[in-house]
């Protein structure tokens, strides 16, 4: 990709988008943003364009695509957690849907759609799962990302040019809290803040679960962006089986302190997913961060924001 390429990343206020909007404009790409508030970044931020757009409105969803003009298009927008089935639907297929419609007589090269492994069906052997696994979401959530997942298909089919990803458990810096790892991560990054004794409240830790830095998605993100093929889908995870207890273990010796662990109700859930990333590998991606940087860079940057 050359210099003068315009590139637009949906949802770049969060996560991944964020990581992946910076990433880009490193690579002296010219880097239009969206966020749903209008942005007051500094140092690197300031080298992206940023542009207030609420997806669930299709006039703002056009003037986006009107003003930055883009050849690729990240879309990274969505909801997670547990919010309601329509709150779902609307952040992650009606904002697709107002986006392929802005995108209509745009020169596009690509767009890279982000879906979930919550697309996932279950799986009763310990098999890393491919792209061609069989979809069959538990979730509302991974529900609403499989409608996504049909929207972007169907416009693949009608000439758009789509990849589509399915990132596994993201960590690291930014992580967002209505993962597991994230939720625990703010609970003790609050803890930290007060000081004392802690009591934590978990669920079922007895999970195998793939986890992966959000900085080495981003790298995975921005190389799809040039060399998936439309119509491709892609897994972006790191293939390595990780106990969720282990994790917690190592949250709670990098939060010092004293913490008790209380088990809580939490709804039910697969007790083995992880990825198989050789297709990804194929285009010559590599994870980069260790999953105990990962895990300290992520509690370290919560706790500096609050």
């Amino acid at each position: 990709m050359s210099g003068d390429v315009r590139v637009l990343v949906t949802g770049a206020g969060g996560q991944l988008g964020g990581h992946a909007a910076r990433l880009l404009a490193r690579g002296r790409k010219e880097v239009y943003g969206t966020v749903r508030r209008p942005a007051t970044g500094t140092g690197e931020a300031d080298r992206i364009h940023w542009l207030t757009c609420d997806f669930t409105k299709p006039d703002e969803v056009r003037a986006a695509v009107a003003a930055s003009k883009p050849s690729l298009v990240l879309h990274t927008v969505g909801l997670g957690g547990t919010a309601d089935t329509s709150s779902l639907l609307e952040a992650n297929v009606t904002a697709l849907s107002h986006l392929i419609d802005a995108l209509e007589g745009v020169p596009l090269r690509s767009l890279l759609v982000i879906g979930s492994s919550a697309e996932y069906a279950g799986s009763s052997d310990r098999e890393p799962i491919r792209e061609d696994h069989r979809l069959g979401p538990a979730s509302p959530y991974g529900l609403s990302k499989l409608a996504q997942f049909e929207l972007a298909q169907k416009a693949s089919t009608a000439g758009l040019p789509i990849a589509y990803a399915r990132p596994f458990n993201l960590i690291g810096p930014g992580v967002s809290c209505t993962t597991a790892v994230g939720d625990i991560s703010k609970r003790l990054a609050e803890g930290m803040k007060k000081g004392g004794d802690q009591v934590l409240e978990v669920g079922d830790l007895d999970r195998w679960r793939d986890y992966l830095d959000v900085r080495d998605a981003a790298a995975a993100c921005v190389l799809l962006l040039e060399r998936a093929a439309p119509g491709d889908v892609f897994n972006i995870c790191s293939g390595v089986p990780v106990l969720l207890s282990d994790v917690v273990d190592k949250l709670l010796a990098l939060a010092g302190g004293h913490v008790l662990l209380r088990n809580g109700e939490r709804g039910p859930s697969q007790s083995y997913v992880v990825g198989d990333p050789s297709k990804l590998r194929g285009l010559g991606w590599s994870p980069k961060y260790e999953l105990d940087t990962s895990l300290r860079d992520g509690l370290l940057n919560l706790t500096a924001n609050r």
